[in-house]
């Protein structure tokens, strides 16, 4: 039957029903937020709060219900399971509302847009990390964080194409029939693929909890060996001689480190750990010596640059006081001290 079989309505139905049964608050969210948007169209008159709440709750709520119900197919004990289920989206919504009533973030208060991106993060991460945090090897998280976000990707690339071709097609219609601008129904039409079709579609492809715990690990074929090795590797190169360079002329003039240098810094441990995770998962430092050479010596050359752009930020601290944007930049500094320690302790494995 081949690849037709995923294309079947049988087939389709199916992986509908398994997703609902499997991830029912998450697709209950979908259909919340497709029905939102279709308010939106019809111009529903809510306030902003109303709509911002609505957008966020189902979007975010979407998220942390699939790590939820990811998380409990690993718990044994169902009441847990439950009660665990029952309080997270209980304070879940708790915040979203009070997030409500701040929207929008014209004011400097701890809940702002800093804080709320912080906690959208949050949400994203614990699908990866929250159904692997007892787990004894770490290949099943590697092996599920590459195959769901490959998912991710492509379900967002396909709908995004399906949505612009048929938006293309349907403005061709209109201007070539002279129907004149009616813009409604294709926003409807986009709106259900995007909202309702494509988190059914990642939803449906997140591997069972069978295939989830799987400890094999996976390997990395050629094509993305070499844009990891010719395009990303050399890329990062370049941000750190930049830093490098410019670090070496801070220290000669006696100057504070510029704002660029916490933007460049970010972005370069960004890359860091996006090819530490593939090269580490794929065991392809094993096979390549650039590459071998990169997973033993990166978080040696990331941490004085780090340490550098820490400078900065300390002496902000000082001359300008204390801020949400600085504190949540601490936070990061942190975070990638903290992560550039654990690569180096697991570089004594390698």
């Amino acid at each position: 039957m081949g690849i037709k079989k995923y294309f079947s309505a049988e087939y389709l139905l199916q992986m509908f029903r398994d997703t609902c049964k499997r991830f029912p608050i998450s697709v209950g969210l979908a259909f919340l937020l497709f029905i939102t948007t279709f308010c939106a169209v019809c111009e529903v008159d809510w306030s902003e709060q109303t709509w911002f709440f609505l957008i966020f709750y189902t979007v975010s709520g979407c998220v942390l219900n699939v790590s939820l119900s990811i998380w409990g197919e690993g718990c044994a004990k169902k009441t847990l399971k439950a009660l665990v289920i029952c309080v997270v989206n209980i304070l879940w919504l708790a915040y979203c509302i009070y997030a409500a009533f701040d929207f929008p973030y014209n004011h400097k208060e701890w809940l702002s847009m800093p804080g709320l991106c912080a906690f959208s993060v949050a949400v994203l991460l614990s699908v990866y990390c929250l159904p692997f945090f007892r787990s004894k090897s770490d290949s099943p998280f590697w092996n599920f964080a590459t195959n769901f976000t490959g998912v991710t990707l492509g379900s967002i690339v396909a709908a995004g194409v399906l949505t612009s071709g048929i938006s293309l097609l349907y403005a061709a219609v209109i201007v070539i029939f002279n129907l004149g601008e009616v813009i409604k129904p294709i926003i409807v039409i986009d709106s259900f693929l995007l909202c309702l079709v494509m988190p059914l579609l990642i939803m449906g492809q997140i591997p069972p909890k069978e295939q989830i715990y799987n400890d094999t690990n996976i390997g990395l074929n050629k094509f993305f060996r070499g844009v990891i090795k010719f395009m990303f590797i050399p890329l990062l190169a370049m941000y750190l001689l930049v830093l490098y360079l410019y670090g070496l002329k801070s220290l000669i003039t006696f100057e504070l480190p510029n704002g660029w240098v916490s933007t460049l810094v970010s972005v370069s441990m960004f890359f860091m750990v996006l090819i530490y995770m593939v090269l580490y998962i794929s065991n392809s430092y094993k096979e390549d010596k650039l590459s071998g050479f990169f997973v033993k010596y990166i978080p040696w050359i990331m941490i004085p640059l780090v340490l550098f752009m820490s400078v900065g930020v300390f002496r902000r601290f000082n001359d300008y006081g204390i801020t949400i944007p600085r504190l949540y930049l601490l936070i990061v500094i942190f975070g990638f001290l903290l992560f550039a320690y654990i690569l180096l302790l697991q570089n004594a494995n390698v």
